[in-house]
């Protein structure tokens, strides 16, 4: 199993809602993280929000 392939089951529910907004078809390795970074981002805004 490559990284790629790690990254992706470890983040399989958020590659799953990628794929379903048909975003996913011709990214690359790097799209891909920064996609994570965004989602983490993302999460990081809501924490902040809530408290």
């Amino acid at each position: 199993m490559n990284d790629f392939e790690l990254l992706i089951a470890i983040d399989e529910k958020n590659k799953q809602k990628f794929v379903e907004n048909r975003v996913f078809v011709d990214l690359t390795y790097d799209n891909y993280l920064r996609y994570l970074e965004f989602l983490k981002h993302k999460e990081n805004e809501k924490t902040n929000a809530e408290e």
